[in-house]
């Protein structure tokens, strides 16, 4: 695991924020499909218990070539005795392999007959109950075209924005977005995104997390969960950027409002 101590971690964001302000150098340094993979080792680091919201840094590692890391706290019952070494990177690449979006809407549709004493059809009713989307989970289309979007228009907007320090630090995450629950979840997929903010009226970056799943892993479907009437998917998106949405305390509705 790629860990930091303080000194690191300080040296690291500090010079991200100098290269932040160069576009020539920015361009470089994130491309239309730059991407974080977050094994299960790195997510258990994470304190999903504690916190609602963890802070990824955006950060640079001068090994030679810049590096372009995310940079998170350890959680302290990972911290081993006497270290240093209090933080953890995921390094960010161009896309190596597919990114499967996986959704499933199940509708449950309940019929009624009714038959009288003479045995007649009186009453023949149908109803279907359909599926909630289940926060912080969007779907997959929505995702994609976010995704999209930032593919479009990266470049235009890091030009806009890096002139005059408004290129985001860091990123406020739900650990809800950073959490593997099954054995056949195998790691997390992170990619930029972009997306309109009602807040400021234009387009905010954002990040989309992707479950990655062994298929020969996944557990069949035993109507338990679908028992809830859920859309089932493998998709979250609820970052938010710093700057413009720096809060040190973001709440579940700061940031759905600020994001939407």
């Amino acid at each position: 695991m790629n860990k930091l101590t303080e000194q690191e971690k300080s040296a690291a964001i500090a010079k991200w924020n100098l290269i932040r302000e160069d576009y020539s150098v920015l361009k470089g340094l994130i491309s239309f499909n730059t991407s974080f993979s977050f094994s299960k080792d790195a997510c258990d680091l994470i304190d999903n218990e504690a916190n609602l919201f963890v802070q990824m840094f955006m950060g640079i590692l001068d090994e030679g070539t810049n590096q372009l890391v995310f940079i998170l706290p350890i959680k302290e019952s990972e911290i081993e005795l006497g270290s240093l070494e209090k933080y953890f990177y995921v390094t960010g690449e161009p896309l190596a392999s597919d990114l499967v979006f996986k959704e499933e809407r199940k509708t449950i549709t309940i019929n009624k007959i009714t038959l009288n004493t003479n045995l007649e059809v009186i009453k023949n009713m149908e109803t279907k109950d359909l599926p909630f989307e289940n926060v912080p989970s969007i779907s997959s289309e929505k995702a994609i075209l976010e995704i999209q979007a930032w593919r479009n228009s990266y470049l235009d907007w890091m030009f806009m924005n890096s002139a005059d320090s408004k290129m985001f630090n860091s990123f406020f995450v739900p650990t809800k977005d950073l959490t593997l629950q099954e054995t056949s979840q195998m790691e997390l997929k992170c990619v930029f995104a972009m997306r309109e903010s009602i807040l400021l009226n234009t387009a905010v970056p954002t990040l989309v997390f992707v479950t990655v799943v062994d298929e020969a892993l996944e557990p069949e479907d035993t109507g338990g969960q679908n028992a809830l009437n859920v859309v089932l998917n493998n998709t979250g998106n609820f970052a938010s950027p710093c700057p413009p949405f720096c809060r040190m305390d973001p709440t579940p509705s700061s940031i759905i409002m600020a994001m939407n």
